[in-house]
């Protein structure tokens, strides 16, 4: 038996190197982890961020170490992809990573004393935007994860915008009110646009006091109690 496969041995990172590689194998692996690629498990990576996330709100920390390790054997399986390929290890992508942090804390890794709260945050920033090539507020703005959910996404993009100075938002009060009058009377034909406007309006005025994602998902887990209790009182 491959010593990676004991059960009755404390396992590592190497360990699961291992593993991930004989499960690619083409010829001795399993016919299904031998197959995938990055866009077949794209899904799978989702999923496992978000289990790890559920764990977190349910503090569960038993839980929380195994989506922890099924978080990272998507790292893994992703790096062994391209490794096969040629183009990076696993290891490249830790230090890939590590470097990252490096450049991103000189107040931690070089002069600690040199810099203050407000500038260790546009230091950040500015090594976030020089690593994707973002050369405006408009490219950081454009460069938010596009697969973040919605809100979370509008949220984290008024935030880049607003802290470099733009004011430009739409009114709150007229928005809602454009909204609520053209529900109330069936003017459905550009109903998207007026939503939008409401929730850029809304986002605007309330991101870094809430986090409007969770307090969407707190809203989701009352709503299915609301509806448990319903149904037990019919």
């Amino acid at each position: 038996m491959n010593e990676t496969l004991d059960l009755n041995r404390f396992h590592d990172i190497d360990d699961l190197r291992r593993v991930m590689k004989a499960l690619r194998d083409k010829e001795t692996g399993c016919p299904w982890d031998s197959v995938q690629t990055h866009e077949s498990i794209r899904q799978d990576c989702l999923e496992e961020a978000y289990e790890v996330c559920d764990a977190i709100d349910r503090n569960d920390m038993a839980d929380l170490k195994e989506e922890l390790g099924d978080l990272l054997l998507q790292v893994v399986f992703h790096s062994a992809m391209e490794e096969e390929k040629g183009n990076f290890t696993f290891d490249d992508v830790c230090n890939t990573v590590a470097t990252k942090m490096i450049q991103r804390h000189p107040h931690v890794f070089k002069d600690r004393e040199e810099y203050t709260g407000a500038e260790k945050y546009d230091l950040w920033e500015t090594a976030k935007r020089e690593e994707h090539g973002q050369h405006s507020t408009a490219d950081a703005v454009d460069g938010v994860a596009h697969t973040l959910p919605s809100i979370w996404r509008l949220s984290k993009m008024v935030k880049k915008a607003g802290k470099a100075g733009y004011e430009a938002f739409p009114d709150l009060e007229r928005s809602a009110d454009r909204l609520v009058k053209q529900i109330e009377n069936g003017e459905l034909e550009d109903i998207g646009e007026v939503y939008s406007e409401f929730m850029l309006s809304l986002v605007s005025r309330l991101y870094g006091k809430i986090d409007m994602e969770k307090t969407l998902q707190d809203a989701c887990d009352r709503f299915s109690g609301q509806v448990r209790d319903w149904e037990e009182k019919k």
